[in-house]
């Protein structure tokens, strides 16, 4: 006894919409995870405010030409679905300045290493919502005609 068409339309339907939950559970704990460290970060800053003396913890302290230390990089897959992924950038020992800085103290890695976790999340999770409305679409056009067959056996 086979499966029919629409219980095998079904099973996919189903197998679809348990992996696009699965990616949203995954995508809520990174979200989560995220605010954390970014909180962590905030009441960093506050203590170190609060024990400096607000004027001497702002933007005035940091240099007039930022160079970023990592690289976020963009590809498109060949399923469609977009891969994010991060390059740390090595500063030089030439220009002088120390290359374990105050700034690289913490979790920063963490948090960009996450932001990209989660942006490629978001992009799967966006995906599998499109795919599972297509298969939704296909599955209520199966179910018309499986219908109208019907009625027409029933006529006969």
């Amino acid at each position: 006894m086979g499966i029919s068409e629409l219980e095998e339309s079904s099973l996919s339907l189903d197998g679809k919409l348990l992996r696009f939950m699965d990616q949203l559970e995954l995508l809520e704990e990174k979200r989560a995870t995220l605010n954390s460290l970014i909180e962590q970060g905030w009441f960093t800053m506050s203590k170190a405010r609060y024990s400096m003396g607000n004027k001497q913890v702002s933007a005035l302290q940091y240099a007039s030409e930022i160079e970023p230390l990592v690289c976020v990089h963009a590809r498109t897959l060949d399923n469609g679905e977009v891969d994010f992924c991060t390059e740390r950038v090595t500063q030089s020992k030439e220009s002088g300045k120390d290359v374990r800085s105050i700034e690289d103290i913490g979790p920063q890695e963490e948090v960009i290493e996450l932001s990209a976790e989660i942006a490629t999340l978001q992009t799967a999770v966006l995906n599998s919502r499109r795919e599972l409305r297509n298969s939704m679409k296909d599955k209520h056009v199966l179910v018309k005609t499986t219908s109208a067959a019907q009625m027409d056996k029933v006529a006969d």
